[in-house]
């Protein structure tokens, strides 16, 4: 494991190759390698997390996710991607990966702690499969390790406190069903057919060409970036990228 994550900080998997708009979605050796490699080493972590040391198996894990962490860094220095960049280009199936994990990270770690981790690694890594997980990982954890778990879900569910019933004003239940939409039979007016003005699918296929470049970024922008692409459930690299574009159509480039 410490030999990967050696070669893969030296670049010994990066391979780049001259990007253009008809192999935008392709892969080079490197990459594929790597991808290949990462699938493996998470499939053995997998496996030892049932019979093998738990420090020395969540060590383990750490370390590939560190990496991941590292990928979506963007300083293209581990793998090369044509188009954009994110450990979610790897296909990591977290689903098969965290129980094991949280397996051995509830043998190696307190309650806050083992909460605190596995919230920030769904973060960055599982946000859409959040709930699921923390669920998981609360079945997983000691009775101890529950508690800040489940404080966890009730406060990104935003539950009520446990016991509490929905009671409305003067003790009188709140009613959960909506009111019927009614509809009148009413005369549309005169009708105007529209020309048909949208395009076959043939135009909509379309891609600019880019230019891959390796560009160092301050954490603090990369932060606020990667906080305003997951508020609009978007790649935070497309914002930038977008920035740039809509900075230069204003010079008039």
């Amino acid at each position: 494991m410490k030999a990967f994550e050696k070669a893969s900080l030296s670049g010994e998997y990066y391979e780049s190759f001259n990007v253009n708009s008809k192999n935008g979605t392709e892969r080079s050796t490197g990459t594929r390698a790597w991808i290949a490699d990462c699938h493996r080493l998470l499939d053995c972590c997998t496996t030892q997390a049932r019979k093998g040391a738990p420090v020395d198996v969540c060590q383990a894990f750490e370390i590939m996710f560190g990496l991941l962490d590292h990928i979506d860094e963007c300083l293209d220095d581990v793998i090369f991607f044509a188009d954009e960049a994110g450990s979610w280009q790897v296909g990591v199936d977290w689903s098969k990966v965290l129980p094991s994990w949280f397996r051995v990270l509830s043998a190696t770690a307190g309650p806050e702690e083992y909460a605190e981790r596995i919230t920030v690694l769904l973060e960055h890594h599982c946000n859409s499969e959040s709930e699921k997980m923390l669920s998981v990982a609360r079945r997983k954890g000691t009775p101890q390790q529950r508690k800040p778990v489940s404080d966890i879900m009730d406060c990104n569910a935003g539950q009520r406190p446990r016991g509490r019933k929905p009671w409305a004003r003067g003790g009188e239940r709140m009613s959960t069903m909506r009111k019927g939409t009614r509809y009148t039979d009413e005369s549309l007016g005169k009708i105007r057919v529209t020309k048909d003005f949208l395009p076959p699918p043939s135009e909509l296929v379309y891609k600019e060409d880019t230019v891959k470049v390796t560009l160092g970024l301050s954490r603090r922008s990369v932060d606020f970036f990667k906080k305003e692409a997951k508020k609009y459930e978007t790649q935070y690299q497309k914002m930038i990228r977008r920035l740039l574009d809509l900075y230069v159509s204003k010079q008039g480039a």
